[in-house]
């Protein structure tokens, strides 16, 4: 597996030891926030930050866990079976650790609040936003997340546009008090293509890259596959990649469709960028997206995308520049931009040079300075 190289960043003067981080998730599995917390943690320079990643709900992938003990990053799984449990194990791993930042992300906001309660008040206190405002927290755990933010004076960073201004409405916070902080992504790690491998010509192979939950939508990308002409759809593949409470449903509406000799769910898998490489075109249906880092990952291995044009989606992909934009749920459309792929080889090369353009310039250089600001409390440009 390859390491991830921590990013060095000017030493200030007078600074003799690290600053203590708490990076906090509920788990540590394949979505889209958790991937962002295991890609944040080994990117610091340990010269100034000492980074634990707290993982207060006990699920972890293996491959995930491996990388950051292999980076020299402290893991610290909290067991507990009920919420109970994981807030007051994860307050005494945070007396025991005396951070001076704590960074939350989702659910992980709620399980560090008893134990934020006893850090002093320079503590920096820093939540992460993943999606819009009410998604991952929906009814009165929004509530609860606002009054938490509020009572121990976490500041919300937000991944895009769209997500910041759903959260100075749902939080009620001015816009301009929500530091905007891109995801960044690993460009040359998507974009070098392993030696000796090259993608097929002969069918166009369309790669949806995303947990099989109801939000992303995979079953309207199935069923805009199956209604593509007879001629493309013959000589095109669809290759879904992550697992999820749905992958039996999406199996048996594969089978029905006669469609188990041209889609593909691989399931959770730790080779995303090989298969990327492997592929024509990224393909999404979600209702919605924070900052799909997925999504920016299939750019930078130079893949056009066809994608719904939902929330931060827009941050990234541009129509008709990096890919074709499709109005959420119109599964015609849908069917039609991927037809478009298929047909139009010389709109693929010309979105597949845009795509690799965009994507560089979301590097996690950038992201890395910018929580840096934010941890030292120098602030970053919001």
């Amino acid at each position: 597996m390859k390491t991830r190289k921590a990013i060095k960043l000017n030493q200030t003067d007078g600074v003799k030891e690290p600053i203590s981080v708490v990076l906090a998730t509920p788990t540590l599995l394949t979505g889209g926030a958790e991937k962002f917390v295991a890609e944040l943690a080994v990117r610091f320079d340990p010269a100034k930050f000492r980074i634990t990643v707290l993982v207060t709900r006990g699920q972890v992938q293996q491959s995930q866990l491996e990388e950051l003990h292999n980076a020299g990053i402290e893991v610290k799984t909290i067991g507990g079976r009920s919420r109970t449990q994981s807030i007051l194990q994860s307050a005494l791993e945070l007396v025991r650790l005396k951070p001076k930042v704590v960074h939350t992300n989702i659910g992980s906001l709620l399980h560090v609040s008893l134990g934020v309660l006893f850090l002093p008040k320079s503590t920096v206190r820093l939540h992460t936003l993943h999606s819009m405002a009410g998604h991952a927290e929906p009814g009165v755990r929004l509530g609860a997340s606002k009054r938490l933010m509020r009572l121990l004076k976490f500041t919300p960073v937000s991944i895009s546009r769209a997500v910041r201004e759903s959260a100075s409405s749902a939080f009620e916070i001015p816009e301009s008090n929500i530091p905007l902080v891109p995801n960044g992504v690993d460009f040359g790690r998507f974009a070098q293509a392993p030696e000796g491998q090259q993608r097929a010509s002969d069918t166009t192979r369309f790669v949806a890259v995303g947990s099989l939950l109801p939000v992303k939508q995979h079953g309207d990308l199935i069923t805009a596959f199956s209604k593509m002409q007879p001629d493309l759809h013959a000589k095109s593949r669809l290759t879904i990649v992550g697992g999820g409470p749905l992958h039996e449903q999406l199996e048996q509406q594969i089978d029905d469709l006669g469609l188990s000799k041209y889609v593909t769910l691989l399931g959770n898998r730790a080779d995303v960028p090989d298969i990327l490489k492997t592929q024509h075109v990224f393909v999404s249906a979600s209702r919605t997206e924070g900052f799909p880092l997925s999504l920016l990952e299939g750019l930078a291995a130079g893949l056009p995308a066809a994608v719904t044009a939902v929330d931060g989606v827009n941050d990234i992909v541009r129509d008709g520049v990096e890919g074709i934009l499709v109005p959420p749920g119109d599964i015609k459309v849908m069917t039609e931009a991927m037809e478009r792929m298929a047909v139009d080889h010389s709109l693929q090369e010309r979105l597949s040079e845009q795509a690799s353009q965009r994507a560089a310039a979301f590097s996690w250089e950038r992201c890395i300075e910018s929580y840096s600001a934010l941890y030292t409390g120098s602030g970053c440009e919001r």
